[in-house]
């Protein structure tokens, strides 16, 4: 089963539970390419595990999923609180499952904001990326300085014009909301050069529109040769700017990408 048509199982799989879920839209700007009808399913685990894991999927995907993803969900499952799919078209395209701690989350928020908490853990995997694991962390409340250094740490060279556009973002982000009020997630990967941050600009309540002049620049900084950044502007432009995420990725190259746009979807309309 090739990973485009797992990636349409999962979505139907989820539709059958007869639940509501998000579904939230992004688009991944590499070096030359800007990977478009990327999306996130997101859930409460109630929705398919009740019956167990193997009894979500029909079983020609069961198959077709390694079993050190089996493994994993498995081990992961009964201390997370909410799931998230993932599907990332490409020429190599790739398979995400995130496990949310919500719960340890506000709990930790409440009691010791300070401290470095975990948020989702995630594993990723393609036809051509053995599973791999990521983690996605969080300090709650950090000064403007901290959320600086966090994402000059996503950066080989602090000061490139790469990691001066993300500062940017965040910079843009700051004359909203002080920066106590900002959510921001540090990604690692065990073995990986990986590293990258993610923001969440959601309680801004601004349109792609509102970002335009950055997001152009984005576009500049990685100049993909498949879709003017007018034609994504166009496209896009009314839906609400999510997040941002950017750093560097496991290859060793810059991406930023930009998420927009979540619904809640009813199961019959996908």
């Amino acid at each position: 089963m090739q990973v485009a048509e797992l990636a349409s199982a999962f979505k139907a799989a989820f539709a059958a539970t007869g639940v509501p879920f998000g579904y939230e839209t992004s688009c991944k700007l590499v070096p030359g390419k800007a990977l478009n009808d990327r999306f996130l399913i997101s859930t409460h685990k109630d929705a398919f595990a009740s019956k167990g894991l193997k009894h979500f999927l029909p079983e020609e995907p069961c198959q077709a999923i390694p079993t050190p993803v089996w493994q994993w969900l498995e081990e992961g499952l009964p201390r997370a609180d909410l799931l998230h799919f993932g599907f990332e078209p490409a020429a190599s395209p790739v398979l995400k499952i995130y496990l949310e701690r919500a719960g340890d989350f506000y709990a930790g928020l409440k009691y010791d904001p300070q401290a470095r908490l975990l948020v989702y853990d995630a594993l990723k995997w393609g036809t051509e990326l053995s599973p791999v694991s990521s983690r996605y962390m969080c300090r709650p409340e950090q000064t403007e300085t901290e959320l600086r250094r966090t994402i000059e740490a996503c950066f080989q060279a602090p000061g490139s014009e790469a990691c001066q556009l993300a500062l940017a973002y965040l910079e843009r982000a700051l004359q909203v909301l002080p920066a106590k009020q900002l959510l921001m997630l540090e990604v690692e990967e065990a073995g990986s050069v990986r590293q990258s941050f993610d923001l969440n600009l959601y309680d801004l309540e601004q349109t792609v529109t509102q970002w335009a002049d950055l997001i152009r620049q984005t576009w500049q900084l990685q100049q993909p040769d498949n879709q003017p950044v007018e034609t994504f502007l166009q496209t896009h432009g009314d839906k609400v700017l999510g997040h941002v995420s950017a750093g560097t990725g496991r290859d060793g190259q810059v991406f930023f990408t930009l998420y927009f746009g979540v619904t809640e979807q009813a199961p019959e309309a996908v």
